[in-house]
């Protein structure tokens, strides 16, 4: 999904400023409610396009398994707990712990993002 960023945001690969046309999954959209607008029937842009507008678009995350497949499944869930988890500092061994085995329970399956919210939810 093509979104506008509305203030900075902090990624992977360093600050993305405010104003920035970016690409994010729409699991995340959630996640950065307030810092991101959505583009109205959002198309792809041709690079003439982009050219011509001036606009900088960076693709923060692309999945990089075929869409619809258990790997794609498991890292887009990945992503999403990672995001959850940014910024939080666990107070003891025991919550990293408890973290680490929910997380494994919802790559595996065995338990689902629902879960693992509610975990987190106790924790901070």
């Amino acid at each position: 999904m093509k979104v506008k960023t509305l203030t900075e945001i902090p990624s992977a690969r360093g600050i993305i400023p405010a104003g920035r046309i970016i690409e994010i999954p729409s699991a995340v959209m959630e996640k950065l409610k307030g810092k991101v607008e959505p583009l109205q029937g959002s198309r792809a842009i041709t690079s003439n396009e982009k050219t011509h507008l001036g606009i900088n678009t960076t693709v923060i995350w692309q999945n990089p398994y075929p869409q619809g497949t258990p790997e794609a499944r498991k890292e887009l869930l990945r992503l999403i707990i990672e995001a959850m988890l940014y910024g939080i500092t666990l107070v003891d061994d025991e919550q990293a712990q408890q973290i680490s085995d929910m997380k494994r329970d919802v790559l595996s399956g065995k338990a689902n993002l629902e879960d693992f919210r509610r975990l987190f939810g106790t924790l901070h």
